[in-house]
């Protein structure tokens, strides 16, 4: 990736095709013995591809299209999913074709609901104040997480505050090699979050929370917010983090479950004991 950035590597179609299909999952650092960013290193490197390789229309489309101007926006992605609501309800997923049918089945329900207040107080006796992080795929495919996850923290005492100028975290923009939109993003939810104090702001997406935690990196060649997002970065924290200090009562139901490490989660934050904990 260092050799297509420098031009010891020309960015053509083989090493294109290797770097596109990296999920980006990040276990390479968990691996990596030098310590390595290769989440870094790789979002630099797509963004270093999409100013100097030539796509296809369809790659093209995906990426500028539906990447850019659909997924980061809830009411175009809600839009967008219009017909496959329609299909559902008729239910006609059988004139499909196979791949089409597949795709339909792995998507969520996406309940329709609308945007969570900007304010939510406290059961009982208040803790202090947090933000919370409303996603843009979050808000539109699991609106029913966003809800419990919202009820969860105002049961342990926290008022939640959900800033209407908030936006996408812009992990979809870095990922995708568009890395200047991605800063756009960052710049637009520091504003949005430090228009009141806040204890800490709450995401319950680790792929959203992996981009967020590193605004600082992302924003650090920029005098007049490199400091604001190093601030901002410092106050995001994972909601199993914390509400592991929470003070729900606790019975135990001696059920047995399987927990799958959510990639951003345990490979790019470095939190795995957590969920475990508050599981149990």
């Amino acid at each position: 990736m260092r050799a297509m950035q420098s031009g010891q590597l020309g960015v053509g179609a083989v090493p294109v095709r290797h770097v596109d299909l990296c999920l980006g999952c990040r276990a390479c650092e968990t691996a990596c013995p030098s310590g390595v960013k290769y989440g870094t290193l790789l979002e630099e490197t797509r963004t270093h591809i999409e100013k100097h390789h030539r796509r296809g229309l369809f790659q093209w489309a995906l990426r500028r299209f539906m990447i850019g101007q659909v997924f980061p926006f809830p009411w175009r992605l809600r839009l967008a999913l219009l017909p496959v609501r329609v299909i559902r309800f008729l239910r006609l997923n059988f004139m499909l074709p196979k791949f089409a049918r597949e795709m339909i089945e792995l998507l969520p329900q996406c309940p329709v609901k609308g945007k969570l207040p900007v304010k939510r107080l406290a059961k009982g006796e208040t803790r202090g104040q947090v933000g919370f992080i409303e996603g843009c795929v979050m808000q539109v495919m699991f609106a029913d997480t966003n809800e419990s996850s919202v009820e969860l923290l105002n049961r342990d005492g926290w008022d939640v505050h959900t800033p209407k100028g908030q936006g996408c975290c812009g992990a979809l923009y870095a990922h995708s090699g568009q890395l200047a939109k991605a800063r756009d993003c960052a710049r637009r939810n520091i504003a949005a979050f430090e228009k009141q104090p806040l204890d800490a702001i709450i995401i319950n997406a680790a792929g959203c929370g992996a981009t967020l935690v590193e605004y600082g990196d992302l924003l650090k060649n920029d005098p007049a917010w490199s400091e604001r997002a190093k601030a901002f970065s410092g106050r995001v924290k994972d909601l199993v983090t914390w509400l592991e200090g929470s003070r729900f009562p606790v019975f135990g139901s001696g059920a047995k479950v399987t927990y799958h490490d959510a990639c951003h989660l345990a490979h790019a934050q470095g939190i795995v004991k957590e969920p475990r904990e508050l599981m149990k």
